[in-house]
């Protein structure tokens, strides 16, 4: 199931709906390079539904290109990196 929330009443009918759920996926997109916000993004929201819901969650991140030490990080901290223009994503999880 996907949810794309820009309203507050959408996001609220999320957080309804996840708390339903043992588990969810957060994915964030970036057209551009993979970055620190992105991965701030996905962490605090991971830690906000175990938190609050008590949902597991499995962390994405969808962007143009990747930088190594940031891919690095993102390995060691179970978040997807996942840069689909690129054929060689030696990072990719």
């Amino acid at each position: 199931m996907t949810f794309k929330t820009e309203t507050r009443s959408q996001f609220e009918a999320l957080l309804s709906e996840l708390g339903k759920r043992e588990s969810a996926e957060i994915i964030e997109a970036k057209t551009d390079a993979l970055n620190r916000s992105a991965i701030g993004q996905v962490i605090v929201g991971a830690w906000w539904l175990k938190k609050k819901k008590n949902v597991e969650t499995k962390m994405t991140i969808v962007c143009g290109r990747g930088q190594e030490f940031l891919q690095d990080f993102c390995g060691e901290k179970g978040i997807r990196v996942w840069t689909p223009n690129h054929k060689q994503d030696s990072r990719d999880n």
